[in-house]
Parts: structure tokens; sequence; C-alpha cells
């Protein structure tokens, strides 16, 4: 009789313990859907959106300018739109247009940049096209559909010379519901980058 109590009340025991375990995945969000995300995004005149205004250091501005023998802080200005400022160590500011030889997030291009204005930083008004411009996005534990979560943006620009890489800025991500890619710029404005991850 003791034996056919102590097996009821086991299986009880049994049902109750994957009950709570079910109802504890299912309140932890699914308990595996959070994904890493490392994606490379073409730089166009949609998705240099979400880095507008964000200053870069590139270490090594010979990529410019023969000249720019050391770092210099390049920012994406938001008005006018598709325009550049190019800061040296010294302080000298060069501006200009930038145009992107991408039209979508999914394919990396060129970019080509041509100064307006040199403010000694460098001699002659030119324009210098960098083969390959793309921003480099990452962030962890991302859910699809789910909040935002903070995480590194790299600007990396690629040449005959090599590549070079810029310091890292943390910047809000997210997936929405289909796995599109999203980065929030510094204003709050959610950025479409483009892409499926």
């Amino acid at each position: 009789m003791q034996k056919g109590m102590f097996g009821t009340a086991m299986r009880y025991l049994v049902a109750v313990g994957t009950l709570v375990s079910a109802f504890a995945m299912f309140a932890c969000g699914g308990g595996g859907s959070n994904q890493s995300v490392s994606a490379t995004v073409g730089l166009t005149t949609a998705t240099v959106v979400a880095v507008q205004t964000v200053a870069f250091v590139i270490p090594n501005g010979q990529l410019f300018n023969p000249s720019l023998a050391g770092a210099v802080t390049l920012t994406f200005n938001s008005t006018p739109q598709d325009t550049f400022t190019l800061v040296g160590t010294g302080g000298a500011t060069a501006t200009g247009v930038v145009t992107y030889g991408s039209t979508s997030g999914a394919t990396v291009g060129s970019c080509t940049f041509t100064f307006l204005t040199t403010g000694g930083l460098i001699s002659g008004i030119d324009s210098v096209t960098v083969p390959s411009c793309s921003l480099l996005v990452r962030a962890n534990n991302v859910n699809p559909g789910g909040s935002q979560v903070n995480g590194p943006v790299t600007l990396s620009l690629s040449g005959g010379a090599g590549t070079v890489t810029s310091n890292a800025v943390t910047l809000p991500v997210l997936l929405n519901s289909n796995n599109e890619l999203f980065v929030v710029n510094p204003v709050g404005q959610q950025v479409d980058m483009g892409i499926t991850v």
C-alpha cells in the first residue's frame, strides 16, 4: 500500500516539476532566443544615418592624404546630409562631401571623400576614394523583436594600403521579429541597416 502511494506522489512531483520548468522557460523568453550579432554593413546614404555626429578616430590619416601622418577624427555630419568633417591632431579641420558606391547595407562599396575646404589640414582641394567602407556592428544577447542592447560599432575603411579600423563607439542595437538589424543613432532614431542576421 505504501509503495503505491509513494509512486503516485513521485508522479505528482515530476508533473509539478515539469510544469514549473516550462513556466520558468516561458517567463524568461524561451530560454534560447537571444543571439550574438556580428555584422558588416555597407556604408550608404541610409546606413550612415546611424553614425552621424559620431566622432570616429582613424589611426592613420594617410588614408585621406599622404601628408597626414597621424590620427584624424572623421565625423559624418547630419546637416547637410552626405557631408563630413575631418580634424587633425592639431585641430586643423577640412570639410567636404561624401558619396557612397553602395546603395544597400547588404553590399560593401566605396566611399569618395571630396574636400571642399582644407582648413590647413591638407594641401590642395581634391578627392580620395576608399574602395571599401563599412560599419562593423556587434552585440550580445540580442532578442529578435525584443529590447535594444548596447554594442560596439566601428568604421572600417579598406584600400590598397590595407584596412584601417576606427575606435569603437557604443550604440544601441536591436533586431526586429524578422531578424532585420537596426542601430539607434545618437538622437534616438532607429536606423535600418538593410540586412538580416
